[in-house]
């Protein structure tokens, strides 16, 4: 179940990020912050999983 979380979090990291493109976006001071958050909570959820699968086998 950690993948599906990891693919929601790695998503919308990388929705926030490519959201900074567009012209009339404009996100919080700390955006850069923020989608760096996303980004390693999503990293962080797949390498317990994969570590946890491989622990198993």
């Amino acid at each position: 179940m950690k993948h599906v979380a990891a693919a929601i979090y790695l998503s919308f990291g990388m929705l926030f990020l490519f959201l900074q493109g567009f012209d009339g976006f404009t996100g919080p001071e700390n955006m850069n912050f923020i989608i760096f958050l996303f980004l390693m909570a999503g990293a962080l959820y797949l390498y317990r999983e994969i570590r946890e699968r491989f622990q198993k086998k």
